[in-house]
This record gives C-alpha cells, sequence and structure tokens, in this order.
C-alpha cells in the first residue's frame, strides 16, 4: 500500500502545474522531508537580535503555499538582512497599500534572495528596499526595512524557504535556522546572523634559534629589543 501511495504521489506531481502544493503522503514521505530540510538559514535580523514568532506554520495566512513560513513581530523600521548567500532574483519596493485583508496581498513589497540550489527565500511586507534585481549579497547584508505594505495586521516581517520559480510567491517548504531549528509561534530566538570574522593573517613559521643564541627575529632587532 506503501508503495501505491507514493505511485500515486508522482502521478500527480507529474500532473501538477509548477507552484501546485502536493500533499506529503504519509510519515515516510514527512521524515524525508524533515531530514533534508536545509538547515542552514540565519536569522533574517542583526546579530544578537532578540525576537519573537508571531505566527509559525499551520495557522491564520500560513496556509497553502505559505504553510513553513514564520511571522516575525518587529517595529516597523527594523533592519533586515539576508538570510544566506545569494543572488536577488526580484524586488519590489513602490507599494504604500498594506492592512488587515487578503485583499491587500498582492500590495507586499518584497525581496526574493536566490540561494543557487534550486530554492529561495521570501521577506515580505518591507516598507524599504535596498538592494535591487541581480544583486549578489552575503549573508548578514541589509536588505530593507520592515513595513507593513501587503495582507498585514500589524508590522512584521514574513519569511519562508520557498522552491525557487517565475513569480515572487512560491511553495515554502520545510526549513531550519542553524543552531536554533524550527521555532514555533510566539517563541524568542537571538540571531546569530553575526558578520563573519577576518581570516586571520598568517604568521611565518618562527626559525629554530641559531645554536647558544637567540631567535633569528630577536637577531634582526626584534622582539629582545
Amino acid at each position: 500500500m506503501e508503495n501505491l501511495a507514493g505511485l500515486a504521489l508522482v502521478a500527480l506531481s507529474l500532473a501538477a502545474p509548477p507552484g501546485t502544493s502536493l500533499p506529503i503522503a504519509g510519515p515516510d514521505a514527512a521524515q524525508q522531508a524533515e531530514r533534508t530540510a536545509p538547515r542552514d538559514l540565519e536569522v533574517p535580523f542583526a546579530c544578537g537580535a532578540k525576537v519573537v514568532i508571531s505566527q509559525a506554520h499551520g495557522t491564520f495566512s500560513h496556509l497553502g503555499t505559505d504553510r513553513w513560513a514564520w511571522d516575525f513581530r518587529v517595529p516597523e523600521g527594523t533592519p533586515v538582512l539576508a538570510a544566506h548567500d545569494g543572488v536577488v532574483r526580484m524586488v519590489r519596493s513602490d507599494s504604500v497599500r498594506g492592512g488587515c485583508d487578503r485583499a491587500y496581498g498582492p500590495d507586499a513589497n518584497y525581496v526574493i534572495l536566490s540561494r543557487g540550489d534550486g530554492f529561495e527565500t521570501q521577506y515580505l511586507h518591507f516598507s524599504k528596499v535596498f538592494v535591487g534585481e541581480g544583486q549578489r549579497v552575503r549573508a548578514g547584508e541589509l536588505l530593507g526595512e520592515v513595513g507593513r505594505t501587503g495582507f498585514s495586521c500589524g508590522s512584521h516581517l514574513h519569511f519562508q524557504l520557498q522552491r525557487e520559480g517565475r513569480a515572487w510567491a512560491g511553495q515554502s517548504v520545510v526549513a531550519r535556522f542553524r543552531d536554533i531549528g524550527d521555532p514555533e509561534a510566539e517563541q524568542a530566538v537571538v540571531s546569530g546572523n553575526c558578520p563573519m570574522p577576518e581570516p586571520a593573517t598568517l604568521q611565518a613559521e618562527a626559525a629554530p634559534p641559531a645554536e647558544g643564541g637567540p631567535p633569528r627575529d630577536v637577531q634582526r632587532g626584534g622582539a629582545g629589543k
């Protein structure tokens, strides 16, 4: 029976148009999604920032293609940072419309950041966007500022990992934040999205000391002076 269910899901996937959300066939498929979930995403806020998840998965607006999203409850104007290295595939920055009604959904300002592995991250509801299409960014670089554009009942960032596609709204997928996992609603998380340290300057290996004398660097007028 499990094999038949798997074959049926394959048939559905071949017949469904791109971007269609398909059901997970039983616990084995769910466990496989868990095992293959990307786990290297950074929290999309400044290093050390403590932020609260206001909505997680499968509730209110996080249904269908948005099922695996998170909402972060943060003040308007909060800087939003890239959660990974990538290339900006799409942006919108000209909207000033938003409200607590699904009809405002298409009015969101957004950034779509491609990972280059078939997945991308979606950031919604910006008040300001500071990047452009085709721009390459590193994890921790500034993308924009939190706002209320689109379907938003208050200032927050909507964030999800999704399959790459042509539109800005794609099928969200299971994901994990590095060192945090999958936070739940009302859970506070601390961002580890910190600048990478500069590569350490390699020190030349100290020459062995001359027989009965100080190290050669001291002989050249180094630390022994």
